[in-house]
C-alpha cells in the first residue's frame, strides 16, 4: 500500500457519524461499530465481494441492492423516471401510470442506457499512476504532467479490460494523494419490474422535495438480465435474470427511533476539504447564477409540458432534474447564509495557513505550493462562469449534443487510442451509440428553442474577455439571433433519428465539410476547445501537483485523517434514526407514516390515486404496521451522511437486514456537500414497511410479492 495512503486508512471516529468510507477502512472503524452494535463483522463490510457490499450496485446515477437470487433489483422511483419514459408511448405513460409486470415475460426494457455496475475489487495504483512524473520541481510543465497521468490511467484501464465484461476506472482519493483502480462487472440489460404511479412517487412534489415532514413512496424494481451462459450481453429476447453471488432481505420489523443503522452507496461528489476561496465563489456566483439559468429552464419547460400531453411525456423528467437541482441551490444559499459556512471555511483555511507559518520546515513543504494554489484558483474562477454555460451546451440542447458529440469523436478518433479524451475511445463508442438510440425518447424541439434561447442571454452577457468566440460568430452571421435560430429549429434533420446515428460514423473532415447548420455550429466549438486544450491540460496537472500539497497539510495539522471526499464508488456509513431541532422552541420526529399521508392529500401536488386512499382508509389494521405510531411507518430520518448517487441506496439494520431506501436530504442540510453538521445533517428514507405494505395491500402482481417472501398462507 502507498505509505501516503496508510496514513489516510487511520480513522478518526471523534467525527460522531459524519463520513462517506471506503470499504477497506472498516476495520478501522471497530469502535465505532461496536457502538454502533453492529453485528457484521468488519472483515465483511471491508470486502465489496462480501455477503451485505456484494449486493450493492450503482446504476451510474443512483445505488440499487439485489433482494432477490433472480435479479431482482431494488432502489428509488425518482431515479427510474428516464427508464419509464423510454418505455412509454403515446397512449401509455408510465411516468405518471407507474408499471407493474405480470411476470418475467411482462418486464419492460429500462432503454440502451441503463446499466447495473457490481464492483468486483479495488485496489491501490497510486505508485502506477505517479511513477512517470519527476521528483523535483521544474523538470515537467503542469501540461506535460496531466498528459502523463493521463495515458498511465488509460492505460491502467486498458489492461484491466482486457477482461470482457468489466468496467474499470481509476479513481483520486484525498485530492489526489492516491488512485485506486475500481473494477465492475457491467450488466446491460436491465427491466423495469415495478414502479409505484408518480403520485406516490414523488408526493408532494417541488413543495416537499428536501423537506421533513415528508410522505413520498420513492421506490421500485427492476431486474438484471444477462445471457443464456451468464455472461452480461445486450438486451434479447433469449437472456435470463442474473443470479448474484449475495441478495439482501427485507426485514420484517423495520426500524424504531435509536436504532443504528448502516448505509452504503454509490455518493457521486462531495467537496468537504476544498478551500475557502472555492466555497466563496459557490456561494457568490455558481449557485446565483445556477439558480436563475434554472429559474428560467424550469419555466419555460413546464409551459410546454402544460399545454401538450407529447410534450409533458419527453420533458417531464428533464424538468424533474431541473426543479430538483435549483431546489437543492436554493438551499445551498440558505445554508450558507444561515450557517456563516463560507466566514467557518475561511476561518479554518488561515488556521491552515498560520500552523504552516510558525515551522520553518512546514513552510518549506507546504508554502510556497499554498499560494501558488490560491494564484491558479483565482485565475481559473475568472472563466468559470463561462466555462459553465459552454458544458451546458455540451448536453443541451439535444441536437447540438449529439452534434458537438459526434464532432468530439472524429476529432479523437485521429489519434491513438491511448491519446484520446476520456469518455471517447472505443471502449466508450457503445455508451455513445446507446445515448444517441436514447435521445430519440427526450427531443421537444419547441421548448428546447427557447431554452437555448435562455442560455444564449448568459452567453451573451458574459464580459468581453469572457466571451465564447464561436458563438459570436455564428449570431454575427446569421444575422442575429433570431435567425441563428430559426437555421437551427425549422424542419432540422437531426431531429430523425437514422441522421443523428449517422454522425457517429462521419469522419472529421466529412463533418466539417457538412452544410447542417448544428454541425456547422458544433465544429466551431470543438475547434475553439481544441485552441484552449492546452490552458485545461495547465490548470488540471497544477491541481494534480498542488491539491494534494493541500490535502497533506490539512491531514498533517489534524493529526490523522478521515474519509475520502465522494467520488462516486463505494462507501459505507454508519448512523442512527434519529430527529433534529433546526431551531429553538422547534423539534422534528423521525418518523412519518401512511396517515399522515392521507391528512396531506388533497390539491396538487399533494393528490394520492384515489384506489390508494380507499384502500390505506380501509385497511388500518395490517401486518405493517408499527404499534407505537398506530399506523404504517412511511418515512424516517438518520444521521447516516450521504449525498446524490447515494439515492436508491439499502439502508441496513444492524444486522444486515434492509429496513429503508435513502432518496433525500433535509432542507437544512443541503451545504452538507461542503461542510457536514451533525446536529442538523439528516437523510431522508423511505421504509420498508410502507413498501411491503403498497406491494401486498395496494396491488402487485403476485409473482414479485412471492419472490420477495411477502406472502401470507
Amino acid at each position: 500500500m502507498n505509505p501516503a495512503f496508510a496514513l489516510l486508512m487511520v480513522a478518526n471516529v471523534a467525527l460522531a457519524d459524519e463520513g462517506m468510507w471506503l470499504p477497506e477502512q472498516m476495520p478501522a472503524l471497530a469502535e465505532q461499530l461496536t457502538e454502533h452494535a453492529v453485528q457484521i463483522p468488519a472483515r465483511d463490510l471491508s470486502d465489496p465481494k462480501g455477503p451485505l457490499l456484494g449486493a450493492v450496485v450503482s446504476l451510474g446515477h443512483c445505488t440499487a441492492s439485489f433482494v432477490s437470487d433472480e435479479g431482482l433489483l431494488l432502489t428509488n422511483g425518482h431515479c427510474v423516471r428516464s427508464y419509464l419514459q423510454y418505455a412509454s408511448s403515446a397512449e401509455q405513460d408510465l411516468v405518471k401510470d407507474g408499471f407493474s409486470a405480470k411476470d418475467h415475460a411482462d418486464e419492460r426494457w429500462a432503454g440502451p442506457s441503463a446499466r447495473v455496475m457490481i464492483t468486483e475489487r479495488m485496489e491501490d495504483v497510486t505508485d502506477q499512476v505517479l511513477a512517470g512524473l519527476p521528483k523535483r520541481k521544474g523538470k515537467q510543465t503542469d501540461m506535460e504532467r496531466a498528459i502523463t497521468m493521463a495515458r498511465t490511467k488509460k492505460a491502467i484501464v486498458a489492461q484491466c479490460e482486457e477482461d470482457s465484461g468489466v468496467r474499470c476506472e481509476v479513481a483520486s482519493f484525498f485530492g489526489g494523494l492516491s488512485y485506486r483502480l475500481v473494477v465492475k462487472r457491467e450488466i446491460k440489460d436491465v427491466r423495469l419490474v415495478y414502479v409505484p404511479p408518480d403520485e406516490v412517487v414523488t408526493f408532494g412534489g417541488d413543495v416537499d422535495n428536501w423537506q421533513w415532514p415528508r410522505h413520498t413512496g420513492d421506490f421500485a424494481f427492476l431486474r438484471a438480465y444477462v445471457g443464456p451462459d451468464g455472461m452480461p450481453a445486450s438486451h434479447s429476447d433469449e437472456n435470463q435474470p442474473f443470479r448474484p453471488a449475495h441478495s439482501v432481505s427485507l426485514s420484517p420489523v423495520g426500524i424504531s427511533p435509536g436504532d443504528s443503522v448502516l448505509l452504503a452507496g454509490y455518493p457521486a461528489r462531495t467537496w468537504r476539504y476544498r478551500t475557502a476561496a472555492e466555497i466563496k465563489d459557490a456561494s457568490l456566483v455558481r449557485y446565483p447564477n445556477g439558480i436563475s439559468l434554472l429559474n428560467d429552464l424550469v419555466r419555460i419547460n413546464r409551459a410546454h409540458a402544460a399545454a401538450d400531453d407529447e410534450a409533458a411525456r419527453r420533458v417531464g423528467p428533464f424538468v424533474f432534474g431541473l426543479a430538483n437541482a435549483r431546489k437543492n441551490y436554493q438551499g445551498m444559499m440558505s445554508n450558507f447564509s444561515s450557517a456563516h459556512i463560507v466566514e467557518t471555511k475561511a476561518q479554518g483555511e488561515n488556521e491552515l495557513m498560520e500552523w504552516v507559518r510558525a515551522d520553518r520546515k512546514r513552510m518549506k513543504t507546504y508554502g510556497a505550493d499554498l499560494k501558488e494554489l490560491m494564484v491558479v484558483l483565482d485565475a481559473e474562477r475568472a472563466n468559470a462562469e463561462r466555462d459553465r454555460l459552454v458544458r451546458m451546451l455540451a448536453r443541451y440542447p439535444t441536437l447540438l449534443a449529439a452534434s458537438r458529440t459526434a464532432v468530439r469523436l472524429a476529432s479523437e478518433r485521429e489519434k491513438p487510442d491511448a491519446d484520446r479524451q476520456e469518455g471517447f475511445q472505443e471502449r466508450d463508442v457503445e455508451r455513445l451509440q446507446n445515448r444517441f438510440a436514447q435521445m430519440e425518447h427526450t427531443i421537444y424541439l419547441p421548448a428546447e428553442r427557447e431554452s437555448l434561447a435562455a442560455i444564449l442571454d448568459r452567453v451573451e452577457a458574459l464580459d468581453r474577455k469572457q466571451r465564447v468566440p464561436p458563438i459570436d460568430r455564428w449570431l454575427k452571421a446569421a444575422g442575429g439571433r433570431e435567425r441563428a435560430l430559426d437555421q437551427l429549429f425549422e424542419n432540422p434533420k437531426l431531429a430523425e433519428p437514422n441522421e443523428r446515428s449517422a454522425l457517429l460514423e462521419m469522419s472529421l473532415s466529412d463533418l466539417k465539410k457538412s452544410n447542417d447548420p448544428w454541425v456547422r455550429l458544433a465544429v466551431a466549438m470543438e475547434e475553439w476547445i481544441d485552441d484552449e486544450q492546452a490552458t485545461r491540460d495547465a490548470y488540471e496537472g497544477a491541481m494534480a501537483r498542488l491539491r494534494p500539497q493541500h490535502m497533506k497539510a490539512l491531514l498533517e495539522m489534524r493529526g490523522g485523517v478521515v474519509y475520502s471526499d465522494a467520488n462516486g464508488t463505494l462507501r459505507v456509513s454508519v448512523g442512527r434514526v434519529e430527529g433534529y431541532s433546526p431551531q429553538e422552541a422547534v423539534s422534528y420526529a423521525p418518523q412519518t407514516t401512511l396517515d399522515g399521508m392521507l391528512a396531506k392529500n388533497g390539491a396538487a401536488p399533494f393528490v394520492l390515486p384515489s384506489s390508494l386512499v380507499v384502500q390505506a382508509s380501509s385497511d388500518k389494521k395490517n401486518r405493517w404496521m408499527d404499534t407505537e405510531l398506530g399506523s404504517v411507518p412511511l418515512n424516517f430520518l438518520s444521521t447516516l451522511d450521504n449525498t446524490g448517487g447515494n439515492s436508491g441506496s439499502p439502508t441496513f439494520d444492524v444486522e444486515g437486514r434492509l429496513v429503508g431506501l435513502v432518496f433525500d436530504r433535509n432542507s437544512e442540510a443541503m451545504a452538507a456537500d461542503w461542510v457536514f453538521d451533525p446536529a442538523l445533517t439528516r437523510s431522508i428514507h423511505v421504509d420498508v414497511r410502507f413498501i411491503g405494505w403498497m406491494l401486498s395491500e395496494f396491488p402487485a402482481e403476485e409473482p414479485l410479492i412471492q419472490e420477495l417472501g411477502l406472502s401470507v398462507e
